[in-house]
């Protein structure tokens, strides 16, 4: 997962840091840092990505985005 498709799918989903930070079980900063570029997208946090919208749903995202 790139950051392109992490903010996207946080925007699309209608939600600021705060409750993407919440749905993932991750800190609000941890979101900023990665949506800056300051922090890679590790498997633990897309696999928690996957998990909360589905698969299917990101992959759609994912068209739109390329």
């Amino acid at each position: 997962m790139d950051v392109k498709l992490f903010v996207t799918i946080r925007k699309l989903s209608g939600s600021n840091q705060y409750q993407y930070a919440g749905k993932l079980g991750i800190s609000r900063s941890l979101v900023a840092k990665i949506e800056t570029g300051e922090r890679a997208i590790t498997t633990d946090i897309s696999a928690k990505v996957r998990e909360e919208f589905g698969a299917d749903y990101i992959e759609q995202v994912a068209k739109l985005v390329k």
